[in-house]
């Protein structure tokens, strides 16, 4: 229990190391995948229909308004677009931009079938974990944690050759 305890304040340590005072604002609409590649991208799949989403609609806020080098994002399941997403947005109290299309391809990955899905998304547009199920800040500051160890070990063992 000790050390459960331990991981969990050192994630929340090191997700508040990258914190910063103010967030930028993005527009709502018009936003695609590749608009992003300057941090890592947390891209939420919701619905308003699916209560699990609803329920971490929160920590995805928290996330998204306290990092700089963390940007969340949704995208609507039922494909909303437009006044009708805002809408859905704001009655469900979505704080982070939602992206125009759905972004899987892009990815290259399957569109999600299971609601909430989150994809973990590095600087360079590399999916790097997909999460099913509500997260939380630790859940996916770990994905986020083991990813960049990933992508610091693919960069040291980079060959280049003459």
């Amino acid at each position: 229990m000790r050390k459960k305890y331990s991981i969990v304040l050192i994630l929340m340590a090191w997700l508040f190391s990258i914190t910063a005072c103010t967030r930028k604002d993005l527009p709502e609409t018009g936003l695609e995948i590749k608009d992003f590649s300057t941090e890592w991208l947390v891209v939420n799949y919701w619905a308003s229909w699916c209560k699990p989403c609803i329920e971490e609609i929160p920590e995805l806020n928290k996330l998204h308004q306290s990092s700089k080098e963390i940007t969340v994002v949704g995208v609507n399941y039922d494909g909303l677009s437009g006044e009708e997403l805002s809408i859905e947005s704001s009655k469900l109290g979505i704080n982070f931009p939602n992206l125009s299309s759905d972004p899987s391809s892009a990815l290259e990955t399957n569109r999600p079938i299971v609601l909430p899905t989150t994809m973990i998304v590095d600087k360079n547009l590399k999916l790097r974990d997909k999460l099913t199920g509500p997260q939380t800040l630790e859940s996916i500051s770990f994905s986020i944690m083991e990813a960049s160890k990933d992508l610091k070990y693919e960069k040291s063992n980079t060959v280049i050759s003459p």
